[in-house]
């Protein structure tokens, strides 16, 4: 994200740290938080409808209603999409995604609850086997992805 200045990429090569314990040391925050807030502010910042947090947006970039909508209107053929982000839909108890997930990319999937709310939980197992909850009531339109801080396992 680029919440953490212009500097950070030069902070990020001018120590004798690397990987996740740099990143760490540079932003503030752990990797896991970084990298999940990275993946969340993909999706949900510029978003119409949702009121972004602060920590999910992008302070400069507008990928949704800029850039990636002036590359499909400029180049439909390279860019057929006006977002290429594009989640998998489900009903919020039928979400099932599997599969390898690349360094540097991400799965996304939405699961849409019950309108009389439900309790929804992610869990994302592998080398870091971070587990991710969140909690939506019928009064809340649009929910703060994030409830919390995720538990390691």
């Amino acid at each position: 994200m680029d919440q953490y200045g212009a500097a950070l990429p030069g902070k990020l090569v001018q120590t004798t740290l690397a990987g996740a314990a740099n990143v760490a040391a540079q932003t503030g925050h752990r990797f896991d938080t970084t990298v999940t807030r990275w993946a969340l502010a993909n999706w949900v910042s510029d978003l119409p409808g949702f009121a972004t947090p602060a920590e999910l947006s992008y302070t400069l970039w507008r990928f949704r209603t800029r850039t990636f909508a002036s590359l499909h209107q400029h180049g439909p053929t390279n860019f057929p999409l006006p977002y290429p982000l594009v989640p998998t839909a489900s009903a919020g108890s039928a979400v099932s995604l599997s599969g390898t997930i690349r360094s540097g990319s991400g799965v996304y999937g939405r699961g849409a609850p019950s309108a009389g709310g439900t309790r929804v939980h992610a869990a994302v197992r592998g080398a870091a086997r971070q587990r991710v909850r969140g909690h939506r009531t019928a009064a809340e339109r649009h929910p703060h992805p994030l409830r919390g801080r995720a538990p390691s396992a």
